[in-house]
């Protein structure tokens, strides 16, 4: 009987949010959706069951970085924190990587 190989794949979270139409002080992906889990817990606990996980990218602010890494240690999860300034969409997302190739805004976990 042989194994099936599953080939190792990447989950990236976007964790930028600033909760301006929550109303809320706490960045989103730190709310609490329950007594102890945040957001970013949620999805991190989400990808952990998928077989073939092998790193974590979580594009995040340069404020939330900190925080973000320590969910990832939290989890047990190899995994890479990148920030961008100008924000999560589209081309913020491409350019936290395309910087994380020189290592300015990449912090690994």
């Amino acid at each position: 009987m042989s194994k099936k190989l599953i080939a190792p794949w990447a989950a990236i979270i976007v964790a930028a949010g600033q909760s301006t139409r929550l109303k809320s002080r706490i960045p989103k992906p730190f709310l609490k959706l329950d007594d102890k889990r945040t957001l970013l817990d949620f999805s991190l606990a989400s990808f952990k069951k998928v077989k073939g996980l092998a790193c974590v990218v979580i594009v995040t602010q340069p404020d939330y970085l900190e925080k973000a890494i320590h969910h990832l240690y939290r989890h047990h999860l190899a995994g890479h924190c990148l920030y961008r300034r100008s924000g999560t969409g589209r081309f913020g997302i491409k350019g936290a990587f395309s910087g994380s190739r020189r290592h300015k805004n990449r912090v690994s976990a």
